[in-house]
Parts: structure tokens; sequence; C-alpha cells
């Protein structure tokens, strides 16, 4: 194999350097040379700051300093020039590098003639990014840098897929190419950003092609050089690239939704989630209508929201979720730091199949609807540890919240002359339910009246064991702010009257009762009614409220302090088992 030379640009940040040089000594094979260019830093030398902490600095490491600023393309031509004949790693100084990076580099380079250049895989580095594709990553929880490099080697095929184009933090490039194309093109890029793009079109005119090494993990850093002039240089490199190769971020674009990494990517997924599941207490799987995190059927509400709580409040335990799709389940590992997603065919794998009890320890059931109820009650019992929450009453009326077609509520009598159902169907849906509630560990409700109103429903029975956990969330604000808050409401004129509806209202809701309400504009007394909406409103009433549109969780308190309500109207006709706008009111 050919031999290369490890070119360094340095532009201060000088501890960050003398980290990335330290890896870079310690996992690169004796016969490598080290060329550090420190381009003027102002912030002193750094040849002098690594010699003041490093004794014995390695005779094969050369720091050389820039008489002025050349910026980092000159500088990265110069120490192509610096390296001879030897093929070049030019290596971001924000880096550090990992144990064999250099070998496999070098083998990844050797796989095929046509490969130019070579980049690793790194947590950020867009299209080259770990865990999660295409996005800025911290370094996975739990892993040290050469942890995690040991396991993405560990799996790794050595497939090197080819890139659309090669990535800056790290470039393995061949020496053939860069006497081809004479490197960087310093006058288009002349202080950075898309250098490292153009080189790698120009390679592909050349016959070259950019490529992945799928077994070599670098961390990097960012975001620790150019500064202040980032957003300018990018704007200027972007206009740049898309001048001279009219097609680059269409091919790049293409290339991010047919993700030909996803092979890669999903073997180091793989092994991180059996890691997780191995190590945690137990594995628990939630199973729901809708989200956690991504809306499918609906727009997420409180059972998601409450779910995640739940996921955030345990971290002792390995969380995932079992959601429907149309056609598919979605069976999700929620890992810190990133969700992975398993889609099951509907025809290909039973509910038995996938609640296994040698893989989830406990089986925790928070919503019912779009299941097969039948086959997910035999499911549960067949597992045999599994809770139940109350979010609505799907498990007891298949409308799921005892509200008939003709937005009356019901007590779970009417199924067949109001709501159409079979009587057959109700009695069978019925005893599914009896039986999967007879053997869950504990059917949690958040008030006395959901326990009532099932029961009224099925009737009494010894062998449930019933468990009331206190409804609420965590304050966003403190009591002293909260009564601080109440205190200003207080002082401020009794006009108008604002009254707030929060979250999201269809017809069981209360829709129909807000839409008769806004029509009055003052009380009796002559104090003027301001209404406002915060969330979706499922009912047109023009202009007789102020729509503040939907909100964020995170938003909820400081998008109401801006409103300051007197009064926050919840005015369900259905009966709630949960509540999240509750909390959010109660807040």
């Amino acid at each position: 194999m050919s031999r290369c030379t490890v070119v360094i640009p340095v532009y201060n940040a000088f501890p960050e350097a003398l980290t990335c040089l330290e890896s870079v000594i310690a996992y690169s094979p004796k016969n490598v040379d080290i060329c550090v260019i420190d381009d003027a830093s102002p912030n002193g030398s750094f040849d002098e700051y690594v010699r003041e902490r490093v004794k014995n600095l390695s005779s094969r490491v050369i720091i050389t300093r820039n008489e002025s600023n050349l910026g980092f393309v000159k500088s990265s031509n110069r120490g192509f020039s610096l390296a001879g004949k030897n093929d070049v790693i030019l290596l971001n100084s924000d880096t550090i590098v990992t144990p064999k990076w250099i070998k496999k580099l070098k083998k990844a380079a050797a796989s095929r003639p046509e490969v130019g250049i070579v980049t690793p895989f790194t947590n950020r580095g867009t299209i080259a990014s770990l865990p999660v594709f295409c996005i800025d990553n911290d370094l996975p929880e739990g892993y040290t840098v050469n942890e995690f490099a040991a396991l993405v080697e560990s799996v790794s095929k050595q497939d090197y897929p080819e890139l659309p184009t090669c990535v800056g933090h790290c470039l393995y490039i061949k020496r053939e190419l860069l006497d081809l194309t004479s490197g960087f093109d310093e006058e288009l890029f002349e202080r950075g950003y898309g250098e490292e793009n153009d080189l790698s079109q120009r390679a592909m005119r050349h016959g070259y092609v950019s490529i992945l090494d799928d077994a070599t993990f670098i961390y990097h850093e960012g975001n620790m050089s150019f500064g202040v002039e980032r957003s300018e240089l990018s704007k200027q490199g972007t206009e740049a690239i898309r001048k001279r190769h009219p097609h680059f971020f269409e091919d790049v674009a293409r290339f991010i939704s047919q993700n030909p990494i996803y092979p890669a990517q999903s073997r180091i997924h793989d092994e991180m989630i059996e890691r997780w599941s191995s190590s945690k207490f137990q594995s628990v799987l939630h199973i729901l209508h809708n989200g956690p995190h991504v809306d499918r059927r609906d727009p997420r509400g409180g059972t998601e929201l409450h779910v995640m709580d739940l996921m955030q409040s345990t971290e002792d335990v390995a969380h995932w979720s079992l959601v429907p799709g149309k056609h598919c389940y979605y069976l999700t590992a929620h890992t810190p730091g990133f969700d992975k997603e398993y889609i099951i065919d509907l025809a290909s794998c039973s509910l038995a199949g996938i609640c296994n009890p040698a893989f989830f320890d406990t089986i925790h059931l928070h919503h019912a609807r779009y299941f097969d109820f039948h086959e997910l009650a035999e499911a549960l019992v067949q597992h045999g540890n599994y809770f139940i929450s109350f979010h609505d009453f799907v498990s007891v009326c298949p409308r799921f919240h005892m509200y008939t077609p003709f937005r009356q509520v019901c007590t779970g009598k009417e199924c067949s002359a109001k709501c159409g159902y079979s009587d057959d169907y109700i009695e069978r849906y019925r005893e599914s339910a009896i039986r999967m509630f007879a053997s869950a560990r504990e059917l949690i409700v958040f008030s006395q009246d959901t326990r009532k109103r099932v029961e009224q429903v099925i009737g009494v029975d010894e062998r449930f064991h019933w468990r009331e956990l206190p409804h609420g969330i965590e304050y966003p604000i403190s009591v002293e702010e909260r009564a601080e808050f109440s205190e200003l409401l207080r002082e401020e004129p009794f006009e108008p009257l604002r009254i707030a509806f929060t979250g999201t209202i269809p017809h069981h809701k209360g829709s129909l009762i807000i839409e008769k309400l806004v029509e009055y504009e003052t009380l009796p007394n002559g104090v003027t009614v301001e209404w406002h909406v915060l969330g979706k409103l499922f009912q047109d009433v023009g202009d007789k409220v102020v729509d503040h549109g939907a909100y964020k969780r995170e938003e909820f308190t400081s998008r109401i302090q801006s409103i300051k309500p007197h009064l926050v109207g919840i005015l369900s006709i259905c009966p709630e088992s949960y509540c999240l706008t509750l909390d959010e009111a109660w807040n």
C-alpha cells in the first residue's frame, strides 16, 4: 500500500488541536508522517503550545507556521505539497481519531482502483453522521470515542458505499488524484466551505469516486473554526458549487432520500440497541394507538405525551413502543439520542409473536384503538406480565370515548341501539376485555370516576387489581412564580374578561358548546368578554375568537402568560379518563 501523510491545519482552538494531535500520534503507525500547519494563529504559536505540554514530541511530527494567514484551503494545499509523493489524510483539528484508523482507511482506498477519496463515519458529518443520518450528533450515551469506534468496526461488512461527495472532517486522498486536480481550488474557495465538494465533483470527471469507510469512526467536535464568518462563507461556497456543478445539490438530495448507507447504519443501530437493551433492568413494550414521538393516524395528544413522560422518568428501563399502521406495526426502540423504527407487515407476524416474553419483560397497554382487540387481548394474556392504563375507554367501548354518533354520552348499554354494533360483537368484545383485565398485574386509572364507569359497563370483578395514580405533570414554573403571576392578574382591571380554551377540541371535547358561548360578547353586567383558543378548535367560529394556533408542549406556559386568561374552560362532553389540558390549565 502507498505511504501517507496526515495533514492537520490549525487555527486557534489549541486545546482541541492538541487533543487531536495526541490521538493521531497514539493511533498512527510509526512510518506515517504528521504535518501540522499553524495558519498564523493570532493566539500564539501552536508549536510552542505543544512543546510546553508534550515531552519528547515524536520526530515524525512536523509543526510549521504560515507567515501570514492563508485560510484553510491554501493551508491544506500547502500540506498536500509538503507530503511529497505520499497519499494524504486531511484531518480537521477538532477531531479525535481511533485505533487502526489509518490501516482501515488505506484498505478502503485500495478496495477499487477508481477510489479517489475515502471518508470515515463521524458524529457530525451530514451524510456520514452517526447514529442519526444527516444531523449533528453527540457521542452516543454510555460510550467513549474508542468504544463506539470499536462497535462500528465490529459490525462493518466493509461495503464501502459510494458517496455523492466526500465530507471534510477527515479525507483520505490518493496522490494520483491530487496530482490530477492540483488539490483544492484556492481562487474559488479562498476562505473555505465547499472546497471538498468541488474536489469530489472534479474527481468524478477524472473517473474517480468518493466512498465511505463504513468500518471507521472518528469523533468530530464541530464548529471550532471560521467563527462569525461561518454563515457568509457557507452562502458563498453554496453559490460557487451551484454555478460550477449545477446537479450537485440534486444528486445529494437524491442520495439522502434513497440513503444507500442504510444497511451499514442499520447494523450499527441494531448492535447499539442490543447492547442498550441488555444493559437495562428490564425491557418494557408500550402499546398505544399513535406516536409517541411521531404522528401516525392522529395528531399526538395526552396519551402519547404521558408515555413520553414515563420513558424519560425511568432511565433504567429499555423502552419500546408498538403502534398500529394501516398495513403494518411500527415497533420502535427509544434509545438515548435516537429512535430506531422496525416496520412489521401485519400479515408477517402475530401480536403474540411481537409480544414475546423472552424479549419484553413487561408490557404496558395504554391505548388499544386501531388494534384487533381480540388478538391483542390474547397476546397480553399469553405474555402474562402486563399493566393496563386507562386513556379513554377503548377497552370497554369500541368508539373509545363512550360518546354516540348522536352526540350523546352513553352508559355502555346503548351499543346496538345508538352505535350500530351487534349484540354478539359487543358481547365478544367485553369478554375479551374481562379476560384481559383479569390477568393484568394492575389496572391503572387516574380517577375513581374511570373505575366506576368501567365497572358499570362490565361489572365488578374481584380478579381485577385496580390502582389509582395521581393525575398531573411537573410544574414548569415554581410556586412563587405562579403566585406572582396570579397577583398580577388580580391587580389588573377585570375587563375584558379573558376566557381561554386549550388543546385539541373536537365535538366530544366541547367544540359545539364553545360555538354557542362565543356568541356572547358581554356579560349581563356589561363587562366585555374576550374569547381565546390556544390549540385547535374543530368548529368554524369566524372572528369571534382570538385563534393563537397550535402549540408545542414546552411553549404552553409562555403562550398562556402572553394571553393572561382569567379563566380556562375545559368543556368535554365525553367522560375524561385522562386530560392533559387539565394538567396544563392547573399549571
